[in-house]
C-alpha cells in the first residue's frame, strides 16, 4: 500500500524533531513517506537541520483551516498517485494501544496499525479514520465505531475519494470537529479506532496558539466559535464547558435522514 505522511508545522522545529519525527523513527517509518508542510521560505530556515533528510512543501497558509484545506487540495489534485494519507501534528509524543481496562502501552508496530486502519476504512466504504484523543485504558476497547464521533486532526487518515466532493473547513478552531461532521454527512460514517490513543500536550506553544497570538487569545475565541459551530450543525453537536475552556461535542447518536 502506497501512502504518505503529511505533517503540518508552524514555529515548532524542536518539537517536531524531538516528538513526532522521533516517534516515526522509533517505528522505522521510511523518511521518503514523510512530507513536512511549512508556511514559507523564512520559516524553512529554522527547520534547515532536517533539510537533507525530509521533503518540504511551502503552503503560504496563515491559519489552521487554510493549512488543512491546502492538504486536501494537494493530495486530491497534485498527487493523484497517492490514495492514502496519514495526517500527523508536529508535537505527538507517542501512540498507545489498549491491553486491558487498566493498561495501555506504547504501540508495538505503528506502521502495521496504519496500514490496517486504511484497509478497514476502505472495506467499510468510508474515507476518514482516527483514534481516541487520550490514552486512558478505562475508556478504550478492542473495536472501532462508524458513528458520528470526533476524529482528532492530530493523527488521522484519509482514503482520498476523488469521485466524491471535496471536504473543506472554514473554522480556525474546531476545524477537525467540522471535518468529522462533514465526512460523516458525505460518506455516512467515520471510523474511530477505540483501542488506539494518543499522547500529546494540548494547547502547547507554537502551532494554533501562535496563529491566535497566544494561548489566552485562543481560549477566549472558543466560546464564540463553539456557539457558531452548534448553530450551524444543530443536533449534530453541543457545547461543553470544561475547566480549561469551551469545547464542542459531537452527537454519536445522530442519524442521517
Amino acid at each position: 500500500m502506497k501512502y504518505e505522511i503529511a505533517i503540518p508545522s508552524y514555529k515548532r522545529p524542536s518539537e517536531l524533531r524531538e516528538k513526532t519525527l522521533k516517534l516515526l523513527e522509533r517505528h522505522n517509518i521510511d523518511k521518503s513517506l514523510i512530507k513536512i508542510f511549512l508556511r514559507d521560505e523564512e520559516e524553512l530556515k529554522s527547520y534547515n537541520y532536517l533539510t537533507g533528510d525530509y521533503n518540504y512543501v511551502l503552503t503560504g497558509c496563515k491559519s489552521i483551516s487554510e493549512v488543512r484545506n491546502h492538504l486536501k487540495y494537494y493530495y486530491r489534485e497534485d498527487r493523484p498517485e497517492i490514495n492514502y494519507v496519514l495526517y500527523i501534528d508536529d508535537d505527538i509524543d507517542d501512540i498507545y494501544e489498549y491491553v486491558n481496562p487498566k493498561l495501555a502501552r506504547p504501540i508495538k508496530n505503528l506502521e502495521k496499525f496504519i496500514i490496517e486502519a486504511f484497509v478497514t476504512t476502505e472495506k467499510e466504504g468510508l474515507s476518514l479514520w482516527g483514534i481516541a484523543g487520550l490514552c486512558n485504558p478505562f475508556f478504550m476497547k478492542n473495536e472501532y465505531s462508524k458513528t458520528l464521533k470526533y476524529i482528532l486532526g492530530g493523527f488521522s487518515g484519509e482514503v482520498v475519494r476523488r469521485d466524491r466532493h471535496i471536504i473543506l473547513c472554514d473554522f480556525d478552531h474546531f476545524e477537525d470537529v467540522q471535518m468529522s461532521a462533514e465526512y460523516f454527512l458525505r460518506d455516512g460514517g467515520v471510523i474511530r479506532f477505540q483501542n488506539i490513543g494518543i499522547k500529546t500536550v494540548y494547547f502547547g506553544d507554537g502551532g494554533i496558539n501562535e496563529t491566535y497570538g497566544g494561548k489566552e487569545n485562543r481560549l477566549k475565541a472558543l466560546k464564540g466559535l463553539a456557539k457558531e459551530f452548534c448553530e450551524r450543525y444543530g443536533d449534530m453537536a453541543k457545547i461543553l464547558e470544561r475547566h480549561w475552556g469551551t469545547m464542542v461535542s459531537l452527537n454519536w447518536r445522530y442519524k442521517i435522514e
